[in-house]
C-alpha cells in the first residue's frame, strides 16, 4: 500500500494572528509557516524504543524498495490517506500527524473537516521514503494545552524533567521511534530580523551545514541539553508559534536514539539539562 498525498496547491498562508497586517509584505517572499493559537482533543500510543541506524538508513532505497504501511497504522489511514505518523509529545497521547500542503491543516482537522485547531502536519517537502534527516512537524500554540499548546511549559526545568523525551513514528515504522531534545528555542521568521532561523530543512548540502545548523539551534537553546548530535544522526524539529518575537515560532529539535543508547540514558540526560 503506497501512501499518496492530497494536492491541494502549494501555497503557504500567513496566520500569525497578532502579526498578520505588520508581516504581509515580508510573507510573499518568506519561505517560512505561519502558525498562530487556535482550540482539539488527541489519539493514543505507547512508546518502544527504535533506535536510530549507526549510518544512513536507506543507502540504495528505490521506489520498489518501499515498506508496507505498517498494520499499526491501517486504520488510521483508512480514516484519511494523508496520515504519515504518530507522535507522543509531552503529557498528551500520541496524535496522528498528516502531510498535505502547507496550508491546508491551518484550518482543517484530521478528519479533514474545517476547523480553527488544524492538525498535527508534517512538512510539505518532507519525504518519507527515503526518510530525510530532519522532519518538520508543525501544530497550532492551543490555549487548552492540545496540539503543541504545551510546548510553553517546556520553559520550565521541571516540565521538562517530567517529559523528558519525544517518540514519533512514521507509518512504516513498526514502533515508536524515541528522540531526546537537543535545542529549545524562540526565533523569528522575518529573514531580516536579527532573531531569524530559518525552519525548512529537511536535509543539508553537507556535514559542515548541519553542523552549523546544529551550533547556531543549539547556541540559542533555552537549556543546555546533556545530549550530542553530529551529521550522522536524524533529527525531529517541532514548531508552534510564539509571541515573544516578530513573527515567532517556539522550536524544540530532537535527536534520534542511537544503536546502544536506552530511553532511560537519555531521560537522565534530558533531566539533568541545565537552565540557561
Amino acid at each position: 500500500m503506497k501512501h499518496r498525498k492530497s494536492r491541494r496547491g502549494r501555497v503557504l498562508v500567513p496566520l500569525c494572528v497578532l502579526a498578520v497586517l505588520a508581516i504581509a509584505a515580508i510573507a510573499v517572499f518568506s519561505e517560512e509557516l505561519h502558525i498562530f493559537p487556535a482550540d482539539v482533543p488527541i489519539v493514543p500510543a505507547q512508546v518502544q524504543v527504535t533506535p536510530a541506524p549507526s549510518q544512513d538508513p536507506f543507502p540504495d532505497a528505490k521506489a520498489e524498495d518501499q515498506p508496507p504501511v505498517q498494520e499499526r497504522f491501517i486504520g488510521l489511514a483508512a480514516q484519511n490517506p494523508d496520515t504519515v505518523g504518530r507522535l507522543t509529545f509531552g503529557p498528551v497521547k500520541a496524535q496522528a500527524v498528516v502531510q498535505s500542503d502547507n496550508s491546508f491543516y491551518m484550518n482543517h482537522g484530521f478528519d479533514r473537516k474545517e476547523s480553527k485547531s488544524g492538525a498535527l502536519f508534517l512538512d510539505e517537502r518532507n519525504k518519507l521514503w527515503p526518510m530525510d534527516q530532519n522532519m518538520i512537524i508543525y501544530g497550532h500554540n492551543m490555549r487548552d494545552g492540545s496540539m503543541f499548546g504545551d510546548m510553553d511549559e517546556y520553559r520550565k526545568p521541571a516540565y521538562l524533567k517530567a517529559h523528558p523525551l519525544i517518540a514519533f513514528s512514521t507509518i512504516y515504522d513498526a514502533e515508536d521511534v524515541i528522540y531526546v531534545p537537543i535545542a529549545l528555542f524562540d526565533a523569528s521568521m522575518a529573514p531580516d530580523n536579527k532573531d531569524y532561523f530559518k525552519v525548512r530543512r529537511p536535509n543539508f548540502s553537507d556535514e559542515l551545514e548541519l553542523n552549523s545548523w546544529l551550533e547556531d539551534a543549539r547556541s540559542r537553546s533555552l537549556y543546555d541539553f546533556g545530549a550530542d548530535a553530529n551529521a550522522q544522526d536524524t533529527f525531529i524539529t517541532l514548531v508552534t508559534c510564539s509571541y515573544s518575537q516578530d513573527d515567532g515560532r517556539f522550536i524544540m529539535i530532537g535527536r534520534r536514539i542511537r544503536d546502544g543508547e536506552t530511553a532511560e540514558e537519555l531521560s537522565a540526560l534530558t533531566a539533568n539539562s541545565a537552565k540557561r
